[in-house]
């Protein structure tokens, strides 16, 4: 095992941001993460509208509200393409 004294420590450079870079930085991130949390929210708002969505499909087609029959041409029950 390797041991490392106070002094040998002490004599390594440690390499340090500005302080003013640094805020610059924080700040930066802080604005981003605002606008990704803002877009997150947009997403998954989204994806909830998106569920809605179907399930008010799924519940007309299944209560004959609307036809499916002539919207499945094409459409393959096999999720694997030949």
């Amino acid at each position: 095992m390797v041991h490392v004294t106070r002094g040998e420590l002490g004599s390594v450079p440690i390499p340090a941001v500005p302080r003013k870079e640094q805020r610059q930085i924080a700040h930066y991130l802080d604005t981003e993460l605002v606008r990704i949390d803002a877009i997150a929210t947009r997403v998954g708002d989204a994806i909830d509208r998106l569920k809605e969505l179907r399930n008010t499909l799924i519940s007309a087609a299944v209560t004959g509200k609307i036809d499916v029959r002539s919207t499945t041409r094409g459409v393959t029950t096999d999720p694997v393409e030949e």
